[in-house]
């Protein structure tokens, strides 16, 4: 009886979790690069690790690592451009390479302290569509720039 109680509730677990799979695959699914990204007006002309618009629209949070490799060192924002949904909070991670980063709104609409250690986070919600364009203010010559599109 023990043991065919133990059987049915094995089974059971390998079958929620199988039941689950799809849902887990379809939130992590990978994004994909728009083919009609938006203008950015020369913004990317000195960023070497830009290459395109990733799409994470339909998404609750999206991360960008800040000091990835790029622009002559660790001073990229990876990715350095995404698409998100109006209501998508952006959350920053700090990868803790090239030194002290913060990120800045090019319009003033949001601004976070410099960090430098490994996992330090900030986060912002957008709420208005348009593109929305931001900085390291210490590594901005080099390149370090991003940008966040909202829309549908």
């Amino acid at each position: 009886m023990v043991e065919t109680r133990r059987s049915f509730l094995r089974a059971a677990g390998v079958t929620a979790l199988a039941a689950t799979a799809g849902c887990i695959t379809d939130a992590a699914e990978t994004p994909e690069f728009l083919t009609d990204g938006p203008s950015y007006d020369g913004w990317f002309e000195n960023t070497s690790n830009f290459t395109g618009t990733l799409d994470y629209t339909g998404r609750g949070q999206v991360e960008v690592e800040v000091g990835v490799p790029g622009n002559g060192g660790h001073f990229g924002f990876g990715p350095a451009a995404i698409k998100v949904s109006p209501r998508t909070v952006v959350r920053w991670v700090w990868t803790g390479k090239g030194g002290s980063h913060d990120v800045v709104a090019v319009d003033g609409s949001f601004e976070s302290d410099y960090h430098h250690q490994p996992g330090a986070s900030f986060t912002h919600q957008f709420d208005e569509q348009g593109v929305h364009r931001y900085v390291c203010e210490a590594h901005a010559e080099k390149g370090m720039r991003g940008a966040v599109v909202v829309g549908h």
